[in-house]
């Protein structure tokens, strides 16, 4: 029997799904060109890049769902844990990559210059998360936090048993890797992708679920406040990946306050269905906002015409995340056919 949704889950997964989507849009103007201004909406929230504010949700909130489905089970079932990830996470990574890999080839008359045998990371879903440490890889679809979520569901069975049987064990051991990570991890452009400097906002997902639950209006008006002084004083004495992990907390804590006052029938209904198409519109966004962005002349773009290209992309990406879905879904009903 599943459990009751958690409406403040849908909400915040809905949300950071949509920062996402807008990040890599309005990446395109700081790594592409030199033209900020024309970016949509913002670049950083709290002194923080948008990217690195969205990803900080995911991981809240995956410690969070990972907590509420398992965090009552005696003995969670190792076996049944991983093939759900793997049937929630491969089938749809395959069949995107698959498509975009034959288009790819199709539109360059054959493959780039990088070693055949290296195709084995984007079979396993590490492609993107690899090339972030000067691994060449046919990297097409997908993120680097694909790779990392990963590397993550190998050990959250551990991390959630810590988490209900020794709690402050899992809070000191966290805190001292985060602290190693940030001092002696010597390429700082790095240390956001490693796994012990994320953990802090796992564990909080995990802690907030089983032992806090509610938001008082008090801590959020906090929490609030020191969003909003963190991204006036921009406090550079403070390291960016110290700032982005309580940055992403804060917002959790505030998102989970302000999700109580927005729970009604159309924001229920709208955030089920962002859910719903939320790993495929993952897995192919930023293909199709390359795709179809890369086409105009981004230096020049005027602030107008860059809300019209990005309001053109978002529904070039539902479009591509409901078909996505719905191909998945024809593929998985085939094999099980065949299975039977």
């Amino acid at each position: 029997m599943s459990k009751e949704r958690v409406f403040y889950l849908d909400f915040i997964r809905a949300f950071a799904t949509v920062v996402i989507v807008l990040c890599h849009f309005n990446a395109l103007f700081i790594y592409n060109c030199n033209n900020p201004q024309s970016a949509v909406i913002t670049l950083y929230v709290g002194n923080i890049y948008i990217g690195a504010f969205g990803v900080s949700l995911f991981l809240i909130i995956t410690g969070v769902a990972m907590m509420y489905v398992y965090g009552e089970k005696e003995k969670i079932d190792l076996k049944h844990f991983y093939k759900r990830r793997f049937v929630t996470i491969y089938p749809t990574f395959w069949v995107c990559y698959f498509l975009i890999f034959l288009l790819n080839f199709y539109e360059n008359k054959g493959l780039p210059d990088i070693p055949k045998k290296n195709i084995v990371f984007s079979v396993i879903g590490l492609d993107g998360y690899l090339s972030n440490f000067g691994i060449r890889t046919f990297y097409y679809v997908g993120e680097w936090f694909l790779g990392f979520i990963l590397l993550i569901y190998i050990i959250i069975p551990f991390i959630i048993f810590l988490a209900k049987r020794k709690v402050w064990v899992l809070i000191a051991a966290t805190a001292v890797l985060y602290v190693f990570s940030l001092i002696f991890f010597k390429d700082k452009s790095y240390v956001g992708l490693l796994i012990t400097t994320r953990l802090p906002e796992i564990v909080f997902g995990m802690i907030f679920i089983k032992y806090i639950k509610n938001v008082k209006w008090y801590f959020a008006l906090g929490a609030f406040i020191i969003i909003v002084l963190n991204h006036l004083i921009k406090p550079s004495f403070i390291d960016q990946n110290i700032q982005v992990t309580y940055i992403g907390i804060l917002s959790f804590v505030v998102l989970v306050f302000l999700s109580k006052y927005l729970s009604n029938f159309f924001t229920r209904n709208l955030c089920s269905v962002i859910c719903k198409y939320s790993y495929s519109c993952f897995i192919i966004h930023h293909y199709i906002i390359s795709r179809f962005a890369t086409t105009f002349d981004l230096q020049s773009i005027t602030p107008f015409y860059s809300w019209l290209l990005f309001m053109f992309c978002g529904v070039m990406v539902i479009v591509a995340s409901f078909l996505l879905y719905q191909i998945n879904d024809k593929v998985m009903l085939l094999f099980s056919k065949n299975k039977a």
